[in-house]
C-alpha cells in the first residue's frame, strides 16, 4: 500500500467521523475529535506525513485539501489534483464507521494537554478494529481553535507509522497539470 492510500485511509477514517459518532458509553469522549474533524472539512489545510516502515525509507508526502479540491504529492516529485467531495467521502465511510461503533470496536479517550508548536492542544486517543486490522490514533486537537494540529496513526498488523502535521496558514489550491 502507498504511502498515499495511507494517508487518504487515514483522512477517511477520520472523516468518517463527521457524522456518526460511536454508539457506546465513552461517546462524550469522542465528540471534541468529531468537532475537529468538522472543522477540518470547512477550513483549507496542507497537511505534511511521514510513513514509517520497518525496513524501508520513511516516506514523505503531503496532501492540500480546499473547499472542492485535494491535490497530492506523489512520488515526492509532482502533484496530482482531483475534485474533492467531503460530504461524499463520509457518506461512504459513515456505514463502516457506524457498523464498527455498534460493535463497540471504537474507543476514544482524553490524553492530556499539551503544546504542539507552541499552541496548547489536548490529545486524544482512538482505537478501532476494522477489518483490515487494528488502528489506533492520536489527534492533538488546537485548544484555541478546535482544529487537529498533529496527529499520528499506528497501523500494527502493517507496521505502519504515520505522522501528520496540519498548517491552516495561507492555503491555496494547486494549478493542475
Amino acid at each position: 500500500m502507498t504511502t498515499t492510500i495511507r494517508s487518504l485511509h487515514c483522512l477517511l477514517f477520520l472523516s468518517a467521523l463527521l457524522c456518526v459518532p460511536p454508539a457506546h458509553a465513552d461517546t462524550a469522549a469522542c465528540q471534541p475529535v468529531v468537532a475537529s474533524m468538522v472543522r477540518l472539512t470547512q477550513t483549507p489545510s496542507h497537511q505534511f506525513m511521514t510513513n514509517t516502515v520497518p525496513g524501508m525509507t520513511p516516506r514523505q508526502s503531503e496532501i492540500v485539501i480546499t473547499g472542492k479540491t485535494m491535490s497530492i504529492l506523489v512520488a515526492g516529485d509532482h502533484w496530482k489534483t482531483i475534485p474533492y467531495d467531503a460530504q461524499q467521502k463520509v457518506t461512504e465511510m459513515r456505514r463502516k464507521f457506524a457498523d464498527s461503533s455498534a460493535a463497540g470496536k471504537v474507543s476514544c479517550m482524553r490524553v492530556r494537554t499539551e503544546a504542539v508548536g507552541g499552541e496548547p492542544a489536548t490529545l486524544y486517543a482512538m482505537h478501532d478494529d476494522t477489518e483490515a486490522g487494528v488502528v489506533d490514533v492520536q489527534v492533538w486537537v488546537s485548544d484555541a481553535r478546535g482544529l487537529p494540529l498533529r496527529q499520528v496513526v499506528a497501523m500494527p498488523e502493517l507496521k505502519s507509522h504515520t505522522e501528520v502535521r496540519f498548517d491552516y496558514a495561507n492555503v491555496q489550491a494547486l494549478a493542475t497539470h
